[in-house]
């Protein structure tokens, strides 16, 4: 069983690359392959949350927000670090896992490459911003649980528009549930576990009396369930319950049917992905850096590690993109032998120059696509396990030589990490003593300066005392001379 190796991290994130903290973020998407082996879990990902909390109790990591989309194939996880708030959303590829290992069989078969606006921003910036469809469209569908994640975080209360969600006709019932657990993995952190488990049993409860068609890996839910959804998780059915707490942690506003926690001050944001899921993590990071820039009263970080990304935009959207997040913050690490960097493909010489704007072949659509953020270079095979599944005629199965895979990223980053310390550690020592010798040539020059400034901060203040002093005696003399001259009249 891997674990997440436990690093030191900043309480503020800095800018520049990290290796401790790009393996971290890597293991964190391994982690999600891992916890989606066989199946989506249930709708509300109660149980996947439990199993994961029960199995990596050990860890500085909580799984607090299993993310889930059935019907786009997306499986994502939000953990939390124990002791703060350092939050980190990880995304991993389309796919599926059996077991532990890599299925490659429908790697590109939902893949869209067609080129489409970046919702309203295109006519707010700059008209030449495009995106890859199948991706943005795959992020829209839980974009709005995630901004609802953070937005009651960011803010520490839950408002009627927040329920209001719940009603949303161009939500699915799917998408109205994800908003729900969302609210109540934000408010968990922020009202407490008890108010958790409350809106986690309301939900919970309505998901067993609904009628559910059968599962299959990509299964879907009766839409006009909705309505009725909205009728039982609401403002009054969660207040009612909360009312009952001896020691709440918030106000409850009935006339304003708010529900006000503590806001938070500061928050630390990693996103993380691999493979197609990097390319959800480019669109996750930009829209919660968007977000969280539009409160004023929150400071924050955020830090986005790809690994094994592919393309998901035009060249004025990348340029968008790393300028929004900043090219310090936002790092895209490449294995020079993995093939799936190159998707989706370019147009060759000369179409590129003929086609500025792209051109379809059948099925496919050609273009100038560009990653986003900073790259990070490594080299190697590597290993994975891999399943090759050739229309049931034949199946493989072991661990090969696959650049691509996420072991392999991972591998390649701790070797490179463990040369460079082995490249630098002769020279610790020398560079110890050289900085003690010059620390301790210093030491009597720091001392002496401190005792000087000390001493020039003395005789300034008596200096002005000595002024304040003269200045009370002169108008204390110039009041009894005055008061003399009034008693003679």
């Amino acid at each position: 069983m891997s674990t997440i190796t436990t690093v030191k991290i900043p309480e503020v994130l800095k800018k520049g690359f990290s290796f401790d903290e790009a393996i971290l973020v890597s293991e964190m998407c391994k982690r999600a392959y891992a916890i989606y082996q066989e199946s989506f879990g249930s709708i509300d990902g109660k149980d996947i949350l439990d199993s994961y909390n029960v199995t990596y109790k050990n860890e500085d990591w909580v799984l607090v927000y299993p993310l889930r989309n059935f019907v786009r194939g997306i499986r994502a996880m939000i953990l939390k670090r124990k002791s703060s708030h350092h939050y980190a959303i990880a995304f991993r590829g389309t796919v599926a896992t059996q077991q532990g290992i890599i299925d490659i069989t429908n790697f590109l078969a939902d893949f869209n490459s067609t080129l489409v606006d970046y919702g309203d921003l295109a006519n707010l910036v700059d008209q030449r911003i495009k995106v890859i469809q199948g991706i943005y469209e795959d992020y829209k569908s839980i974009e709005q649980e995630i901004l609802m994640f953070f937005k009651v975080l960011a803010l520490g209360k839950i408002e009627p528009q927040d329920w209001e969600l719940l009603r949303r006709d161009d939500l699915s019932f799917e998408q109205r549930v994800g908003t729900a657990v969302a609210l109540s993995a934000a408010g968990g952190i922020i009202f407490g576990t008890e108010f958790q488990s409350i809106l986690s049993n309301l939900i919970s409860q309505f998901i067993k009396d609904f009628q559910i068609n059968p599962l299959k890996e990509l299964g879907y839910f009766e839409d006009k369930a909705g309505e009725p959804f909205a009728n039982i998780v609401n403002f009054n059915s969660v207040v009612t319950q909360l009312e009952n707490i001896k020691t709440p942690t918030f106000v409850i506003n009935r006339q304003k049917k708010t529900i006000i926690g503590r806001s938070l001050k500061h928050i630390n944001v990693y996103v993380g992905g691999h493979s197609k899921g990097a390319g959800l993590a480019d669109f996750c990071a930009l829209s919660v850096k968007r977000y969280l820039s539009t409160l004023p009263d929150l400071s924050h970080r955020l830090k986005s590690y790809k690994i094994g990304g592919i393309k998901v935009g035009n060249k004025a959207f990348s340029d968008y993109a790393n300028k929004t997040i900043g090219l310090d913050y936002s790092y895209r690490i490449e294995n020079t032998l993995d093939f799936a960097l190159n998707i989706p493909f370019s147009p060759p010489f000369p179409l590129d120059i003929l086609s500025k704007n792209g051109f379809r072949i059948g099925d496919f659509y050609l273009a100038e696509y560009h990653h986003l953020g900073t790259r990070y270079t490594i080299t190697g095979q590597g290993s994975q396990g891999l399943n090759l599944d050739f229309g049931g005629a034949l199946r493989l199965f072991g661990g090969i030589p696959f650049p691509h895979g996420f072991d392999t990223y991972i591998q390649l980053l701790k070797e490179q990490r463990e040369n460079i310390r082995n490249l630098l550690r002769p020279f610790q020592g020398i560079l110890f003593e050289i900085l003690s010798e010059m620390l301790a040539e210093q030491q009597e020059n720091i001392v002496q300066a401190i005792k000087q400034y000390t001493s020039d901060v003395n005789e300034d203040l008596s200096r002005e005392i000595s002024i304040v002093q003269e200045t009370l005696d002169n108008n204390s003399q110039d009041g009894e001379a005055e008061g003399s001259v009034t008693t003679s009249y």
